[in-house]
């Protein structure tokens, strides 16, 4: 019976490990980090050192090689001869993969192609097939089937299922694949057509059962069931189930089968039937309504892991026999063709036995442990370990790779693949995302927790930045190499302007915040409160307040600290690190960085002040006024008890500031004049409500409108969607049959 394994699994959080055998090598896949590596017979796949695992999504197998899938193709190792070697193909697009054990078939749904190579006596030449309504690919071991529609097509070994020409697949439901047939069951008729080898099941016109529900095989033979009526019939070799005319099929029966046995279990009861040495006889088996099944190639074991019980039988020597093992408190059970292992995953005790010689012996600790195999060799692998054991020439010593490098997981995950759109990613697209709570904007970490109201936290580019207020308001801006103080009592905003791309923010409500990121604008509406407006570089901002003033700091390579206790909170944190904020009452940060212009209108409450580069600024007010500083490479403080908000703003600019309450003064520094401008961009803003902040980000375009306290926009590079993982591996004898033989393939007797 085909013996080829896809294993895929999680090893830590934000992992991906995948793990695929065929009957000789094993090979480990990180497809977060493009890392692989390959151990077993150098033959027939366990040497990978010239395969590039970038972008791997997926890999397959068959008997003597593999198949390492990714978005931009493939590429195969292993046998040549028989599917190791696809350097002319294009595999790009594929939506399918099936395999003989000596060649790969491969579906293009959406484009209606397909491609088959390896040995072409055995399934890999299909020249002669039309792929453009296939759904589905299936094979044995030495022959393909296609359906789509109401048509089926057949290529391989013609003995042994590659010619299918008198099959009607009108109707067909489902293919079940022997190990020298096929079986076409026609759920709605409740029919069957066979073809291949007829005494592996390729002959059933002796089975008169009819509203078949269900087909199973173990390769040498098949049994179909009609659940509705509780009957059964099997048809095959004879030796290995092909007869089990003695059994009752009544009520809920799950079938399971070794190579040349099956087993029909009902709840608390088994009956076996088949090669009795191989599974075939059960009669002094005690089943409880617990009893879970599993199999090698010719022993089965009925494990009660509620009450700490387990029996074997068939084959003493690859599993009948373990009656010297405690079960007490083992809850997996895994398998090679010849050998058992039982675990309890809690302690990482474990117990092996069988065939020592392909994974009956294992000793050690397996806490933490997942555990997989292929016919002759176990693997066991944690997030930091990678341990191997059974037959060292098919995958059983793994001590000559290095696991470290590969089970290393990146700190950062940045989901960035290849010209798709997809919601919060983009890659020369558009696309907009509404959301009512946290933002994060590219290649960084960012927290936020408000307990009222709202709060926006955004983080970009290398640097961490920490802000925690508990009323009202409190901001923080870190930048570069200086630090700028301010002091203010009251009522008061501030705006950042940087970089060519323009953004326009009006709120009228409590409060928003919007994150854009790439090549575009990003809008943003709330409906009272505050909002806040950063833009980034090379830009021209003009504030005028009419009320209450504020005074701001620019300094360009400069570090700005501000702490308030009231009505709003503002966290801008530059460069791939992480930043948290907490805040618990009303407020609202946005964030926005590069190629951007933003403008604000507010009338009320609110001034807004922005100096840039490499300068020095003072400014000085009369009334309920504030003082602003700026320096470059300087540090400078700031403390408002009211109302008031800080911003810092970086970038060759100049900005001017009027006041006409209370007084404003505004003093601009760095090779300007007047009024002053800088760089290509402008910002306006006038003050008409408590505040209003606005973000605008990098080359993208994201609309976002938020109609209650927050909103908060994420928009992330390229990525792209991973289709499938797994992969379908099927068994083989060790000797590769002739292209020429017609005579019966070598017994599993």
């Amino acid at each position: 019976m085909s013996w080829l394994l896809s294993l895929v699994f999680s090893v830590a959080a934000a992992s991906n490990i995948e793990v695929t055998s065929n009957d000789y090598a094993f090979t480990l896949v990180n497809t977060l980090t493009g890392k692989g590596a390959c151990w077993g017979d150098s033959r027939f796949g366990g040497n990978c050192s010239s395969v590039d695992f970038s972008n791997v999504q997926q890999v397959k197998a068959n008997a003597f090689a593999f198949l390492a899938l990714s978005s931009a193709g493939g590429e195969c190792w292993g046998s040549d001869d028989n599917g190791g070697a696809c350097s002319g193909l294009d595999l790009s697009g594929i939506t399918d993969v099936a395999a003989t054990d000596y060649s790969f078939a491969a579906l293009d749904a959406v484009n209606g192609r397909g491609l088959c190579w390896g040995s072409t006596a055995y399934g890999g030449e299909c020249t002669g097939v039309d792929f453009s309504q296939v759904s589905k690919i299936d094979g044995n071991l030495l022959a393909f089937v296609a359906i789509g529609g109401s048509s089926g097509q057949c290529w391989g070994h013609s003995s042994f299922g590659g010619d299918c020409s008198t099959v009607d697949f009108s109707g067909v439901t489902e293919v079940v694949a022997g190990d020298y047939a096929f079986v076409a069951l026609n759920k709605a008729a409740g029919t069957i057509q066979c073809w291949g080898f007829g005494l592996y099941g390729g002959d059933c016109s002796s089975v008169s059962l009819t509203g078949i529900t269900d087909v199973y095989t173990n390769g040498q033979a098949f049994v179909a069931l009609n659940r509705n009526s509780g009957r059964g019939e099997c048809w095959g070799n004879s030796q290995a189930g092909g007869d089990c005319s003695s059994i009752d099929f009544q009520g809920e029966v799950q079938i399971y089968s070794t190579d040349s046995a099956f087993l029909a279990l009902r709840s608390g009861s088994g009956q076996c039937w088949g090669n009795p040495d191989n599974g075939g006889d059960c009669s002094n088996v005690f089943f409880t309504s617990n009893s879970q099944i599993y199999h090698t190639s010719a022993a089965f074991v009925a494990l009660d892991a509620v009450n700490g019980l387990a029996r074997c039988w068939g084959h003493a020597s690859f599993g009948g026999d373990c009656s010297g093992i405690s079960f007490e408190g083992f809850t997996s059970v895994y398998a090679t063709g010849y050998a058992f292992m039982a675990m309890n995953p809690v302690t990482g005790v474990a117990r092996c036995w069988g065939s020592a010689g392909f994974g009956g012996e294992c000793s050690g600790d397996f806490t933490g442990f997942q555990v997989y195999s292929n016919e002759f060799a176990f693997v066991a692998v944690s997030g930091e370990e990678v341990r191997a054991w059974g037959s060292s020439a098919q995958g059983g010593d793994a001590s000559n790779v290095n696991f470290a490098p590969l089970l290393e997981m990146p700190t950062t995950v940045t989901e960035t693949t290849a010209t798709a759109t997809a919601t919060a990613t983009t890659a020369t697209a558009t696309s907009t995302v509404t959301t009512t709570t946290l933002s994060t904007t590219r290649t960084a970490t960012s927290t936020v927790t408000s307990t009222t109201l709202s709060t926006t936290t955004v983080t970009t580019v290398t640097a961490t930045s920490t802000l925690t207020s508990t009323t009202l308001s409190t901001t923080t801006v870190t930048t570069g190499t200086a630090t700028s103080t301010m002091t203010s009592t009251t009522l008061s905003t501030t705006t950042v302007t940087t970089v060519t791309a323009t953004s326009t923010l009006t709120s009228t409500t409590l409060s928003t915040t919007t994150v854009t990121t790439g090549t575009a604008t990003s809008t943003v509406t709330s409906t009272t409160l505050s909002t806040t407006t950063v833009t980034t570089a090379t830009a021209t901002s003009t504030v005028t307040s009419t009320t209450l003033s504020t005074t701001t700091v620019t300094t360009a390579t400069v570090t700005s600290t501000v702490t308030s206790t009231t009505l709003s909170t503002t966290t801008v944190t530059t460069a791939t690190a992480t930043s948290t904020v907490t805040s618990t009452t009303l407020s609202t940060t946005t964030v926005t960085t590069a190629t951007a212009t933003s403008t604000e209108t507010s009338t009320t409450l609110s001034t807004t002040t922005v100096t840039t580069a490499t300068a020095t600024s003072t400014v000085t007010s009369t009334t309920l006024s504030t003082t602003t500083v700026t320096t470059a490479t300087a540090t400078s403080t700031v403390t408002s008890t009211t109302l008031s908000t800080t911003t810092v703003t970086t970038a060759t600019a100049t900005t001017t500031e009027t006041s006409t309450t209370l007084s404003t003064t505004t003093v601009t520094t760095a090779t300007a004049t007047s009024t002053v401008t800088t760089a290509t961009a402008t910002t306006t803003e006038t003050g008409t409500t408590l505040s209003t902040t606005t973000v605008t980000t990098a080359t993208a375009t994201r609309t976002v409108t938020a109609t209650t306290l927050s909103t908060t926009t994420v928009t992330t590079a390229t990525d792209t969607s991973i289709t499938t993982l797994s992969t379908t591996v099927l068994t083989t004898a060790a000797t590769i049959p002739s292209a020429a033989t017609t005579e019966a393939p070598p017994s599993y007797l």
